[in-house]
C-alpha cells in the first residue's frame, strides 16, 4: 500500500513503537520531533493506522456492540 503526505504511522524507533504522521520526505512524531535525513535508516515502518477508537462517553453496561 503507498503512503501519502498526511498519513499516520506505526513505527519503530530506537526500540519504542510511536505513532508519526508523514509529512514530506519527514515523519513527526506526536512530540512533535522530526525524524528525516538518514535518522529515517534507523525506523521501521510497521504499517498504516487505519482508525482509531475513542472512549464512549457515558458509563455504559454493555462495552460492546
Amino acid at each position: 500500500m503507498k503512503k501519502t503526505p498526511g498519513d499516520v504511522l506505526l513505527i519503530l524507533c530506537d526500540g519504542h513503537t510511536q505513532f508519526a504522521k508523514l509529512m514530506g520526505m519527514a515523519l513527526i512524531t506526536d512530540d512533535g520531533e522530526a525524524i528525516e535525513g538518514s535518522a529515517l535508516e534507523g525506523v521501521e515502518v510497521l504499517g498504516r493506522v487505519m482508525f482509531f477508537f475513542n472512549r464512549a462517553l457515558g458509563d455504559d453496561d454493555c462495552p460492546t456492540i
